[in-house]
């Protein structure tokens, strides 16, 4: 790894911190990179593609959670004696920093941005789209009704979740059910909503509340009149019952599905491990695209309204009433629209700050290229912009060029692509490659290229971290909070890094093992060892096998003779 970001020149760096088992404050950080050779593919039918990576760097044990000790940490990750190579690039290399956007991080004074930028002049903190969009969602969701729903979910998950014999008589319950009704989901377990950092856990379990709605409203009527269960447990259902049976909560709960489907789809889309600028440009515009038609669209005719609504009979669905459900739809049609609204504006406003993000992903998305491109007055801005910003950091691997010489060398790569690599017949990672790879490349558009390494190179979305934690609880669970941090390093890395089980070849570890210090060569086998005698005082004497083969003998002949 440390060759290939050397190789690179540039690299930026994401980091996250959380707390372990053993209480211990814990940092971890990957580090990006844009390796012009891609990944290595069986399919000959497949072009090659340039890849942007993300790797496994370090985790390390913080004395301090503030800004000061994130620093030292990320400073510490990246002087490990492993990474000499990438520390030999350290400063220039060091581009951009991916993080969330608590106050430790982007703090203007003192802050992790505001103590690397005083170091670094050219260095970018680039804040999570992942993270901004989850604050988008709460701030559109913020004293609307789908608090009342988020409530039902997070409750009917823990009056599951805690009691078996509960699961166990609703599972029959659906199964009795099973023949007669059409079911969507396969489970019937509630899901968990809160608590999770990821959209589609939410809409998971709002799918799976939707489809099995008159079960749950069944099972919870039989639990609240059964006299086995405890009076508080039955008042306690009773209260959920006269908030949960109601039209309003049925058909809001389907109504949300649908722009929970598109911030879900957008959110997987910030998640990819390769994931970059022109990943997001593409979400961005399909979420909008679709919000737009969610607004346009009736709020009935929507795919999930429209398609529970045809399955209510007369109020009546899976055998359950409920009350007030036309005036809850003439409710949605009213105030539907706003809640789309809401969901647009606050995804707008989370992420402002991404229009640079935005303009690169217009350079770097060369499968729209035309002539025009070559004569385009934004883009233009957007190279020269970018050039001057990292000018010190170009300027140490390489970069010659001023303002009017990078815009010539621009000019020509575009016409060059138009005219000899047809840009818009395969992916632009594709037609990157080719272009790197072009023996004229590296010295007709060398600092053009060079840029354009370190344009792939932006940090977007720091996913990969948080589902990095996930990791570290399996490995130290409150069991195991005693294992070393170095114990824990290994395991995480062969985890995150390693190859899968059934690929794993074991010679090299066994020979390192077997070098690692002098073996016994000329051992003999060993001896078996003698059975342990019993130092056991014995109560009686046995008889050998001739003294009681004897005694029998002499029994059987006094018994004939009597």
């Amino acid at each position: 790894m440390s060759k290939d970001i050397a190789k690179t020149k540039f690299y930026s760096i994401l980091f996250d911190g959380t707390t372990d088992s053993s209480i211990t404050k814990q940092e971890a950080t990957f580090v990006l990179y844009f390796d012009p050779d891609g990944e290595p593919t069986d399919n000959i039918n497949q072009e090659p593609e340039i890849a942007v990576k993300m790797r496994y760097l370090s985790l390390q044990c913080l004395s301090s959670s503030t800004a000061q000790g994130i620093v030292y940490g990320i400073k510490n990750a990246l002087s490990d004696p492993c990474l000499k190579d990438v520390t030999a690039t350290t400063p220039p290399g060091h581009v951009r920093l991916g993080g969330d956007g608590c106050s430790t991080n982007t703090g203007e004074k003192g802050g992790v941005k505001a103590i690397l930028k005083k170091e670094y002049l050219w260095f970018l903190f680039v804040w999570c789209i992942a993270h901004r969009l989850k604050l988008a969602l709460k701030d559109t969701f913020s004293g609307t009704y789908f608090i009342e729903i988020d409530d039902c979910l997070l409750k009917l998950y823990y009056l599951y979740e805690k009691s078996p014999k509960r699961l166990r008589s609703l599972q029959e319950l659906s199964n009795i059910y099973k023949d007669s009704l059409e079911f969507v989901e396969g489970s019937v377990k509630p899901k968990r909503a809160s608590g999770t950092r990821w959209i589609i856990h939410k809409l998971n379990a709002l799918k799976v509340l939707i489809d099995k709605f008159g079960i749950f409203i069944q099972h919870l009527e039989s639990c609240s009149s059964d006299t086995s269960v405890k009076a508080d447990d039955q008042a306690k259902l009773k209260g959920y019952l006269r908030k949960w049976k109601s039209g309003k909560l049925f058909i809001f709960s389907c109504f949300f599905v649908d722009p929970l489907e598109t911030a879900a789809c957008l959110s997987a889309a910030f998640q990819e491990t390769k994931v970059d600028a022109m990943t997001v440009s593409l979400a961005m515009a399909k979420a909008k695209k679709h919000l737009l038609t969610l607004k346009e669209r009736e709020v009935d005719k929507l795919k999930t309204v429209r398609y529970y609504l045809a399955k209510v009979n007369g109020g009546c669905f899976q055998g359950v009433q409920l009350p007030g459900l036309d005036g809850a739809v003439d409710q949605l049609k009213q105030h539907g629209h706003k809640f789309v609204d809401l969901m647009t504006e606050a995804i707008e406003e989370r992420c402002k700050g991404t229009d640079n993000m935005m303009a690169i992903a217009k350079v770097l998305n060369c499968e729209v290229w035309t002539r025009i491109y070559s004569i385009s007055e934004e883009i233009d801005q957007t190279v020269l912009k970018v050039s001057g910003q990292f000018q010190d950091a170009l300027k140490q691997h390489g970069f010659s060029s001023s303002g009017p010489d990078v815009l010539d060398e621009w000019h020509d790569l575009v016409e060059y692509m138009v005219e000899f690599l047809a840009p818009s017949s395969r992916s632009y990672r594709a037609t990157w490659y080719k272009l790197f790879h072009l023996s004229i490349g590296s010295n007709r558009w060398s600092n053009i290229l060079l840029l354009i390494r370190l344009l792939f190179c932006l940090p977007v979305s720091s996913a990969i971290v948080k589902r990095f934690f996930g990791s570290l609880k399996r490995v130290k669970t409150g069991k195991r909070a005693a294992v070393g941090q170095k114990t824990t390093e290994d395991i995480l890395t062969i985890m995150t890094e390693g190859p899968p089980l059934e690929e794993y070849d074991a010679t090299s570890a066994v020979l390192s093992w077997y070098s690692s210090k002098s073996r016994r060569l000329n051992q003999k086998e060993r001896k078996y060892y003698k059975k342990r005698e019993s130092r056991r005082p014995k109560i009686y004497e046995p008889l050998s096998d001739s003294e009681s083969e004897q005694e029998v003998a002499e029994h059987d002949e006094n018994a004939i003779f009597s």
